[in-house]
């Protein structure tokens, strides 16, 4: 018995059908689904359209973009990139380029980086070396010398409070700011 064109049972699914179906499956219940992806995506209506009905498969790029906003093309990537999975068992996946990790505690990540630096600009370096040889200096003092907005300085003097540097001492009114050590 030879197979007829017509008989799409026993024929495969090309890749760009496969897209069609998840962007139809994700996008079927909005009226104009091409403009929807265009929305979510940013990417061209014209080329989103040909998608859509399954007559061109989009670049890796926009495949990806595609994967960012739509649940279905998203399994499809996860179904096309992972064929083989990897052998797990109860220590991880066994592959001999991985370091043995018997004595690692659980739930500690791998290359934690030590005493990274702290991004300050130079207002928030500027406070703190004052801090260093005075004391109960305030947001207006930042904003007399660089001539910025309270607002501006309070948000530098947030960050250092966040990074675990300054602290504020005293009433709200006549307050002022610390180094911690």
């Amino acid at each position: 018995m030879s197979v007829s064109k017509k008989d799409t049972r026993l024929q495969e699914i090309s890749f760009s059908q496969e897209i069609s179906i998840a962007l139809r499956k994700d996008y079927q219940h909005k009226n104009s689904a091409v403009k929807h992806i265009g929305r979510d995506t940013g990417l061209d209506l014209r080329s989103i359209k040909s998608w859509y009905d399954g007559t061109r498969s989009p670049s890796i790029d926009h495949f990806i973009t595609l994967a960012k906003v739509s649940p279905s093309v998203f399994t499809l990537l996860l179904q096309r990139t992972l064929i083989t999975m990897p052998d797990w068992n109860t220590n991880g996946p066994t592959n001999s380029n991985m370091p043995d990790r018997k004595n690692v505690p659980i739930n500690v990540p791998i290359n934690v980086p030590i005493n990274v630096p702290l991004n300050l600009n130079y207002r928030q370096f500027w406070f703190l070396k004052l801090l260093e040889t005075e004391s109960k200096l305030k947001a207006k003092d930042i904003v007399q010398k660089f001539k910025i907005c309270e607002k501006t300085a309070r948000r530098d003097i947030r960050k250092l409070q966040e990074f675990g540097k300054i602290k504020f001492s005293g009433a709200k009114k006549n307050g002022y700011y610390e180094i911690l050590k």
